[in-house]
């Protein structure tokens, strides 16, 4: 759609309330130039969203997106999108998008199906409880002896789970008290290759595009395999302690 000497990547209607939504692509890193273009398209239409997709971001890009969501003075929202390739061991490529930066109160719409089909496939595990305006992409699990969260990160392109402190805990504190608990994590996790031995929080990562749900069950099952070792480490490393 052309805006005065410009033209607009793709405009679009939302399904749910048919508001307009503007979306500025890019296949190089992003540059203010295009951000630029992006708030002038949705200025000129007044649209509701405007979407930025980059294969990369500066950390400056980002906190433009960010402030434009807390400062601006209307009811537009902005998301910063990250497109990425993944190859699959049949050969082919697949994108991947995943949002960098969105408004505060937005929640992941495939992160809140992947939950669902979690429970549906460990009706006996415990249900992940997530932060207060959370986007829906970590799933918090409190292990009550070690008083530490295992936190399982429902990504992109890749799922993680990790030790963290209480919400309000200082970082610093926080990871003074998982110290203790990573020689024997590394021990039971390093040979799934997997677990990031220089990390404070212990994070064990599987790379794989969980966006496509033909991963899911293998995710499902990795994940839930983790946290439970996660939990029963945490929970008799502290019992050992007394």
């Amino acid at each position: 759609m052309i805006v005065g000497p410009y033209r607009a990547d793709i405009v679009a209607r939302l399904a749910r309330n048919g508001a307009l939504a503007v979306i500025e692509n890019q296949l190089t890193h992003a540059d203010p130039k295009h951000l630029g273009q992006l708030i002038t398209y949705v200025a000129r239409k007044k649209a509701k969203l405007g979407v930025w997709i980059a294969p990369y971001f500066w950390y400056t890009n980002l906190c433009a997106i960010d402030s434009l969501n807390k400062h601006g003075r209307d009811s537009t929202q902005y998301f910063a999108v990250q497109l990425s390739l993944f190859g699959s061991d049949s050969g082919t490529v697949q994108p991947v998008f995943n949002v960098r930066v969105h408004p505060k109160k937005w929640q992941d719409p495939l992160a809140r199906e992947f939950w669902a089909r979690l429970k549906e496939k460990c009706p006996i595990a415990p249900a992940p409880s997530f932060n207060p305006s959370s986007n829906l992409r970590r799933g918090r699990y409190y292990v009550k002896e070690a008083d530490l969260q295992v936190v399982q990160h429902f990504g992109a392109d890749f799922v993680r789970v990790y030790v963290a402190g209480g919400k309000s805990e200082p970082k610093g504190d926080a990871i003074a008290r998982i110290s203790p608990y990573r020689t024997k994590l590394i021990a039971s996790l390093g040979s799934s290759g997997f677990l990031d031995c220089d990390d404070p929080h212990c994070k064990s990562t599987l790379n794989i595009n969980a966006h496509d749900q033909r991963n899911w069950s293998h995710i499902v099952e990795w994940l839930d395999r983790q946290r439970g070792i996660y939990e029963d480490l945490l929970s008799r490393g502290a019992s050992d302690k007394h």
